[in-house]
């Protein structure tokens, strides 16, 4: 969890690469490789992240926001060209035992960005 000015190329490039990247590698292929049919459903994971932003992860909140403009710009491509519908769920702040350990005003903020 760094700032942007503070991250090293190499932490952002993962973040970018697990979170978006994966994405559009996985969708091309499904599209392409004929492997959904007419009908078929692509659902990605994005985060309120991608929305609201997230202080001290940038990479984060970066690459959930590419995931959800990219089901933007892909959406209507993928239902006219494929029959395939493209969405993505942005989930909220969600109380795990790892979040736990998050300081309470940071754990109360992504309460209220729920």
């Amino acid at each position: 969890d760094r700032r942007l000015a503070n991250m090293p190329a190499d932490r952002w490039a993962q973040v970018i690469d697990v979170n978006l990247d994966s994405v559009l590698r996985t969708t091309d292929e499904l599209l392409t490789s004929g492997t959904l049919n007419r009908g078929g459903r692509v659902v990605a994971t994005a985060s309120i992240a991608g929305i609201a932003g997230n202080n001290g992860q940038t990479n984060y909140a970066a690459s959930k926001a590419g995931v959800i403009g990219l089901v933007r710009s892909l959406g209507p491509r993928a239902a006219a060209e494929h029959g395939v519908t493209v969405n993505a769920v942005a989930p909220g702040f969600i109380e795990t035992k790892m979040t736990a350990a998050v300081p309470l005003f940071i754990r109360e903020a992504g309460r209220r960005m729920n």
